[in-house]
């Protein structure tokens, strides 16, 4: 049943993130074209002011020479129509090819992180997955800083950069456990395997399976429901630290999967020893949960405030 959920949430962030895509890709070629008609336009118009007419004089017209004319005219034409159309296709195949290699290094999220998963091994995959991530998302923070884009537009980004990164990471579940998904597999497997903090690793991944969940179903909503709102005033946006805050919050239900699970196929010592590390973790997730929530709290209370000006006194008379 949960593996049908991930589908489709997964199915849903796809169409999201498309219909963002293509609406973005439509906004900036109408902005394109626009401003090309008001550049257009504003040519048209100096050059009618520029031209002078008090200069032309009417004189007699010799046949031949204007059957010459015409002529150089119509050859300058044709040539000017061929060069057209080799720039054309030049200039197309340039700019298809730009297009694909742009594609290709926006998408190498997913098909370079699928194709690690399927022939190297999942943890690969994840640190590719975090790395490439957290690389796009500083180059785009640096932009946006740079550029000074509006705050507003910032946080329709976030959402959609969660959206995205939690659909590639539940792709990821899946490149690693198969289908349909075992949450009690996250435990077991890594805890078998060969690897360095095996303890570690099989407590973090059910941990992070369920804020990944949490996460993606927050953020899928806030989009559906911006979607359907034509006000931008009244959209639903987060914040980078709230959205840290409810990631955070979330490992909390892993934990307590974790607790509650029968670890009968380990023996006393290893049970300890898993235990211990996972407490180990509780620690460390609760000494950030707990600076985040004040910070959110203290957040919240300012964006609520509202700023009340002085009145002006009236003078009595």
């Amino acid at each position: 049943m949960i593996s049908i959920g991930l589908i489709v949430l997964i199915s849903v962030d796809l169409i999201l993130l498309t219909y963002g895509k293509y609406k973005l890709y439509y906004v900036s070629i109408k902005k394109m074209i626009k401003t090309m008609k008001e550049n257009n336009n504003k040519k048209n118009n100096a050059n009618l002011d520029k031209v002078d007419v008090s200069n032309v004089t009417v004189g007699e017209v010799d046949i031949d020479q204007v059957n010459i004319k015409k002529t150089d005219s119509l050859v300058r034409k044709i040539l000017g129509f061929i060069i057209k159309i080799i720039v054309v296709i030049i200039v197309g195949i340039l700019l298809l090819a730009f297009i694909i290699i742009m594609l290709g290094v926006s998408t190498s999220s997913i098909w370079a992180t699928i194709l690690i998963a399927v022939w190297k091994n999942f943890i690969s995959a994840t640190i590719f997955l975090f790395v490439i991530k957290l690389f796009y998302f500083l180059i785009g923070l640096c932009i946006h800083k740079t550029l000074k884009v509006d705050k507003s537009v910032t946080k329709r980004v976030l959402i959609m950069d969660a959206i995205q990164f939690c659909m590639l990471s539940l792709v990821l579940y899946f490149a690693a456990f198969g289908f349909p998904i075992q949450i009690i597999d996250m435990v077991i497997i890594p805890y078998w395997s060969d690897i360095t903090f095996n303890n570690l690793v099989s407590i973090m991944l059910p941990m992070l399976f369920f804020s990944i969940i949490v996460v993606n179903v927050l953020a899928v909503a806030f989009r559906l429901k911006n979607i359907f709102i034509k006000n931008r005033e009244k959209h639903k946006l987060i914040r980078l630290h709230q959205l840290l805050f409810i990631f955070i919050a979330s490992c909390y239900i892993g934990i307590l999967y974790i607790t509650d699970i029968n670890i009968g196929f380990m023996n006393e010592f290893e049970r300890i020893m898993y235990l211990q590390t996972l407490e180990v973790l509780k620690w460390i997730i609760t000494s950030v949960f707990i600076p985040l929530f004040l910070y959110t709290i203290s957040n919240y209370k300012k964006s609520k405030t509202v700023i009340r000006l002085p009145r002006r006194r009236t003078s009595s008379r």
